[in-house]
């Protein structure tokens, strides 16, 4: 990727001058690239990323999950198009697994996205079913965290193994070093002597 574009998707704030300094290239050539960018539709758009804790908005956001039925000509497109279209509709995305789309809405309160789900996203023809999480608290958005980083709060890193040193006394760091499991239930064996474990195995049905 373009550097100029990932120090845009970090901080879009940093103004043509700042990107220049930052790049070791002309001002005017920098935002000639931008305006290019822009043009092409590689820009799409700029974002803040508000607290919206601290600022006190009252909103209600959800992301549901929707199975449909996809076109014999358009496959997911043209649903997922139309759904992406709504005015509640913050991102909407193709996902693999149980379900087909990934949408995200906000309302300004409960009511407001349950109609929204009741009244326009289920009554779409080709769409099967939807499933509703809403979302209590945020705490990273686009990459941003909501509350500083502090140094006290970062998880602490365990050596490789030491949880199994704690857990199982005499086991010595060679044994880990050379441990590699073979089967079920091997890692178990090896790590707790006199273990004993009963696997079951497909057999043939009696006659």
């Amino acid at each position: 990727m373009d550097p100029l574009l990932q120090l845009l998707r970090d901080n879009a704030a940093l103004s043509p001058a700042q990107l220049a300094a930052l790049l070791s290239l002309p001002e005017a050539e920098v935002t000639m690239r931008i305006r290019a960018y822009e043009k092409d539709q590689v820009i799409l758009g700029y974002r803040t990323v508000l607290n919206e804790e601290k600022l006190g908005v009252d909103s209600v956001r959800a992301v549901i999950e929707v199975k449909i039925t996809p076109e014999r000509e358009g496959g997911f497109d043209r649903i997922a198009e139309r759904i992406a279209r709504y005015g509640e509709v913050r991102s909407c995305y193709l996902m693999s697994g149980a379900y087909d789309l990934l949408v995200e809405v906000e309302g300004t309160d409960l009511r407001q996205v349950a109609l929204f789900v009741a009244q326009k996203l289920a009554t779409i023809q080709g769409v099967l079913s939807t499933a509703t999480h809403f979302i209590l608290k945020p705490y990273k958005e686009q990459g941003v965290l909501m509350k500083p980083d502090r140094n006290e709060d970062r998880l602490a890193v365990t050596p490789v193994g030491a949880d199994v040193r704690r857990l199982t006394p005499g086991v010595e760091s060679r044994d880990l070093d050379s441990y590699r499991p073979a089967t079920v239930g091997d890692d178990v064996r090896r790590l707790t002597p006199g273990l004993s474990l009963v696997t079951s195995t497909p057999t043939d049905p009696p006659p």
